[in-house]
């Protein structure tokens, strides 16, 4: 194998991990975001079954593999990633042909193909945040971690920038809600086949060649000081839950909502982009105002107790009872109920890392813990919305 040093100290190895960080959410963003095109088939609770389905079955993926007592070697860690590589770019493949031949497939099929999206995307978030451990363990200047979860959070910019292009198009009626969709799911196709070529590119690494040990802690290799961080943090997991699953809650509601302008078809879509715009703008505004001097833990308590306000407006507006004749009070809600929720995520985050104590660097093990609880409020929101 030859090493890949002229590519670690350029862009090539970054791009590479952010093809392939990318890659383990953009199948499901692409679905997410079609969510006018799944109502057809669906119906209003499209986003409460697509949710349940993809959440559970990626929550129960992670948490076994984050509970492994013994990491997988580095080949099985890179056929795990091609095999999921492959079914998430087939699924692709396959609800494109349906969308632009104007098939209806049956909601239980649809369901079904989510729920091992699901399974395949937890597996291969695992797997390359393993990897790209490895990587940076043995070359520190490619920050190869840092670049996987680059493209892990930015995939769902671009099924949403081509939904949000196409709505005026579909309005105006010179495109139908199809053939967005199958732009989307071509786009992410593409995606995926790229992050495939640079899967075998990396896979050719004399760093996974020589096959190092994970240098990457986890709550299975470390059962001891798992179950002391639980002690400590165990307060802050659960703000995490509570806090994630309100959005996860409010966004399944969101088809719901009667729209006032252009058709009701949009309503959702223009809620989703908001809440991933906002969501942002609060992960990155707010979190690093206090990056480096964590919010007390009653004004967290505060911020995730008071994003439970949120419910009962947002149901008000679901069910008509509050007036909104252009839908600028529900998007406005929207924007809110999502900034407060990327904030309190990394404040929350922040806080349950001073507990932790560790020194300078961050604590795996509570990070493991954190996510586990970010994806345990997905999907309990997700369940949750089955009662409206």
């Amino acid at each position: 194998m030859e090493p890949l040093l002229g590519d670690v100290k350029g862009d090539k190895t970054g791009m590479c991990f952010f093809m392939l960080g990318a890659s383990t959410t953009i199948a499901w963003d692409s679905i997410y975001l079609s969510v006018a095109y799944f109502q057809q088939i669906l119906g209003v609770r499209v986003l409460s079954i697509l949710s349940l389905c993809f959440s559970l079955p990626l929550f129960l993926a992670m948490l076994l593999c984050l509970c492994l007592k013994k990491q997988p070697s580095i080949r099985a860690m890179i056929w795990s990633c091609w095999l999921c590589l492959l079914y998430m770019l087939g699924l692709c493949i396959f609800l494109l042909v349906v969308a632009s031949l104007g098939l209806e497939p049956s909601g239980l099929g649809i369901s079904v193909l989510v729920a091992a999206c699901g399974l395949s995307s937890g597996i291969m978030q695992s797997m390359v945040a393993s990897l790209s451990g490895i990587f940076s363990e043995s070359f520190p200047q490619s920050d190869a971690s840092a670049w996987a979860l680059k493209g892990a959070g930015g995939a769902i910019l671009l099924p949403m920038a081509v939904q949000m292009a196409s709505m005026p198009l579909v309005a105006g009626g010179n495109a139908s809600i199809g053939q967005s969709t199958v732009i989307v799911f071509l786009l992410a196709a593409s995606l995926l086949a790229s992050a495939l070529a640079c899967l075998q590119r990396l896979s050719q690494s004399s760093v996974w060649a020589a096959d190092p040990p994970c240098p990457v802690y986890t709550i299975g290799t470390e059962p001891s000081v798992a179950l002391q961080r639980w002690a400590t943090v165990r307060w802050c997991a659960l703000a995490q839950v509570v806090s994630v699953s309100v959005t996860s809650f409010l966004l399944a509601l969101s088809p719901h909502i009667t729209a006032r302008f252009g058709g009701q078809r949009f309503l959702a879509t223009v809620l989703i982009s908001t809440h991933t715009i906002a969501n942002f703008g609060g992960r990155v505004a707010i979190g690093g105002r206090w990056a480096l001097r964590p919010p007390s833990g009653t004004l967290l308590v505060a911020l995730v107790l008071g994003r439970l306000l949120f419910v009962p407006l947002v149901m008000g507006y679901a069910q008509g009872v509050q007036p909104d004749p252009f839908n600028l009070s529900i998007i406005a809600t929207y924007f809110m109920m999502s900034f407060s929720g990327g904030a309190a995520a990394m404040l929350v985050s922040q806080r349950a890392q001073s507990l932790c104590d560790h020194g300078e660097l961050p604590c795996p093990i509570v990070a493991q813990i954190t996510w586990l609880a970010l994806q345990l409020g997905g999907l309990v929101g997700a369940a949750a919305s089955f009662v409206q």
